[in-house]
């Protein structure tokens, strides 16, 4: 892609357009670090005044767009992809078909890319070995099997379900949380109990999500115990009227995937 001039490495993606801007190679991380951008023709935002109700379009010559940026590093020997999410920009299947496009034409013809998220193969086991909770949240798949269920530790949600289905609703969905008690969590044996028993009882819920964090995590992760692609998040302060510098967001993912306290390229290697 490097040889290529960068009006040809457009690609279309509805009425708007993707651009690979960077691709460069961290010889000391064995890493790729690429940069991609949505080129907007649709969606403009309108420029508006504080002090009135008057609007405008926004300005812009005809070789000009908006520019919705996402960053991602490529692992080479573990063939893993690791994409910033941005809901205004690109997403995973975006830039798939975009490197499908030119795999195809300048590479390999006959060879299709698929981007498949790496699944944690015992998310129960990460769950239990968090140290805090903050919430729980469950949604029964039949809340008859669970209402019906003579189990003490799942009684209190049985309960509730056998409360709720004189709304004749198949899907019940329970929530337990801290709010915005920061300070406070849930009680941590009844949770680790709790988790226990519904990885026993799996089968019958749609969803089983905690949010917590162990002693190693500077926050709390949300784990989906049914279904729970590896990701990770930081928090970053941006200044006001002012756009995120990728070089900044590069550098923290590769210090997420390699160098973190807990580096998610490890958790990678345990579950492909």
């Amino acid at each position: 892609m490097k040889t290529l001039k960068i009006e040809d490495r457009l690609a279309s993606y509805g009425i708007d357009q993707i651009r690979l801007n960077q691709e460069t190679y961290d010889k000391n991380n064995n890493i790729y670090i690429l940069n991609f951008s949505r080129l907007r023709e649709s969606m403009y935002p309108s420029v508006v005044n504080i002090s009135n109700l008057s609007s405008k379009d926004v300005t812009i010559s005809n070789d000009e767009f908006l520019s919705e940026d996402i960053s991602a590093i490529y692992d080479p020997v573990n063939s893993v992809l690791m994409i910033q999410r941005n809901i205004n920009s690109l997403s995973p299947s975006a830039v798939e078909e975009y490197v499908s496009v030119f795999w195809s034409a300048y590479f390999n013809h006959s060879e299709i890319i698929d981007f498949r998220p790496i699944i944690d193969q015992n998310p129960f086991k990460t769950a239990l070995d968090k140290e805090e909770y903050r919430s729980l949240n469950i949604k029964t798949a039949d809340y008859r099997y669970i209402s019906n269920s003579s189990n003490s530790i799942l009684k209190p949600f049985a309960q509730a379900f056998d409360s709720l289905k004189v709304y004749n609703s198949v899907d019940i969905e329970i929530k337990l949380s801290m709010g915005r008690k920061r300070s406070q969590n849930l009680d941590y044996k009844e949770t680790q109990k709790v988790i226990k028993e519904l990885e026993k009882n799996r089968q019958n819920f749609n969803k089983i999500e905690v949010r917590g964090k162990s002693a190693n995590d500077t926050k709390f992760e949300k784990v989906d115990l049914l279904s729970n692609k590896l990701y990770c998040e930081q928090t970053f302060d941006i200044p006001s009227r002012s756009s995120f510098k990728s070089s900044t967001i590069q550098k923290e993912m590769i210090n997420l995937y390699i160098n973190g306290t807990e580096p998610m390229k490890q958790k990678v290697i345990d579950n492909i």
